[in-house]
């Protein structure tokens, strides 16, 4: 009798202290989320690390790792952002859940400049995700991603498929054009003509008052050295002209290399941001 009655007092307490738990738990969800609506993003966020710390509920530990994830994306902490939501553990017959955490963690890898990062958990939401129109929302986050890893073939064929979907006007080729066109600049001929003649790499690149100011360093540094050796100094004709003008020799093709690479990054930037354009517009429209 006397083990029964301690059997059910410490169910009793049991019971108790679970239900105690839960209100606490749930008093500091609605505290973070009350701090999240005033913008406190930072005092938020701690208060949801809270709730994770105290639940044994997993589906409560996914809501405040992703309610986290969003006070950092509004902070612009796009890494952080991403590993927090990696914490989750992703649940059967939580489709809808499971698409925010993985749409999270692709979103913020690639606000992160994660690239392959963000296209790997996009496959991962592909493969898992069974309602194909989730699936279908990260088709422009996806392109965009494609973009930023030079797979452009790929993005355009997917892009078109987008365009189809979402019944749109748009002309493909004013999007992607410049693929078939490849309007680039040559970083090995920058290097040869400016090899040929100095200065002329830059000029190719597009910095022609660097190329004129590299052509009259190097052409004018040869010319002292070899005036100097020719008229018997020998010393300053080698150390300092010669060996100055090999300087701004080398030093001119490694600059228009880097010229070279730095107008292509401009004009790729300058293609993608008009398909991003695109893009989100038309996500924008979708959205309304």
């Amino acid at each position: 009798m006397c083990l029964c009655g301690w059997s059910f007092s410490n169910a009793q307490d049991s019971l108790t202290n679970h239900h105690t738990a839960k209100t606490v738990i749930h008093h500091y969800l609605k505290k973070a989320n009350q701090l999240f609506a005033q913008k406190q993003y930072q005092q938020a966020q701690l208060t949801y690390e809270r709730v994770v710390f105290l639940t044994k509920d997993k589906s409560i530990a996914n809501e405040a790792l992703l309610r986290k994830a969003y006070c950092h994306k509004r902070l612009k902490q796009f890494t952080l952002a991403q590993e927090t939501v990696e914490r989750a553990e992703l649940l059967p017959a939580q489709d809808s859940v499971n698409y925010l955490l993985l749409y999270e963690v692709a979103l913020n890898a690639y606000l992160a400049q994660q690239y392959k990062q963000s296209l790997k958990f996009i496959n991962i939401i592909k493969n898992t995700i069974k309602d194909s129109i989730k699936v279908q929302r990260v088709m422009f986050l996806e392109i965009l991603a494609l973009n930023e890893t030079y797979q452009w073939n790929k993005a355009k064929q997917l892009c078109v498929r987008y365009i189809k979907l979402h019944q749109s006007d748009q002309n493909i080729e004013a999007l992607y054009g410049f693929v078939e066109k490849k309007p680039f600049k040559s970083i090995k001929k920058a290097k040869t003509i400016s090899w040929i003649f100095p200065g002329a790499g830059q000029m190719y690149a597009g910095v022609f008052w660097r190329g004129v100011s590299s052509s009259v360093l190097t052409l004018g540094s040869l010319t002292f050295g070899v005036f100097s050796v020719l008229n018997g100094y020998y010393a300053s004709g080698i150390l300092t002209g010669l060996g100055m003008g090999r300087i701004f020799y080398t030093g001119g093709r490694r600059h228009a290399a880097y010229q070279t690479q730095k107008y292509n990054l401009k004009k790729i930037a300058k293609y993608h941001q008009k398909i991003k354009e695109f893009l989100l517009d038309n996500e924008r429209k979708y959205k309304k």
